[in-house]
């Protein structure tokens, strides 16, 4: 694996938000920068219920370890069982999942993305 520098956003002409990328965010793109405090509530809801607001937030995500897989390849499936959901919406144009939307799925694959980066970031730091 090779360690990649994080992107550096530049600022966007016509801005008052200079140093701040959310704030740039919220000013130019507001129904995303809606979108994605949506996720980030999403996200700290879920990590609470997995570890009931105690220890390692990821405990779950590392438990694929216990079965000698990679805590980032661990969210590549969970991911993957996402996108054969919505590949089966998008085939059948009926959704069968109950207590998830579509709409959630999407957000939820979103949320697994960012976790990825995550564990796979982790483990090249643990790796070098």
């Amino acid at each position: 694996m090779t360690e990649q520098q994080p992107r550096r956003l530049g600022r966007y002409e016509g801005s008052t938000s200079e140093h701040n990328p959310f704030e740039l965010l919220r000013e130019k793109r507001p129904a995303m920068y809606k979108l994605m405090s949506e996720m980030v509530s999403i996200m700290l809801a879920k990590s609470h219920d997995y570890n009931e607001g105690q220890g390692d937030s990821y405990e779950n995500l590392r438990a694929s370890t216990k079965m000698g897989i990679p805590p980032w390849k661990g969210v590549l499936l969970r991911m993957s069982d996402k996108f054969s959901r919505l590949c089966s919406f998008a085939n059948k144009q009926a959704y069968e999942v109950k207590d998830e939307s579509f709409r959630d799925t999407l957000v939820d694959l979103s949320n697994y993305c960012l976790l990825c980066v995550l564990m796979y970031e982790e483990e090249d730091s643990n790796a070098a």
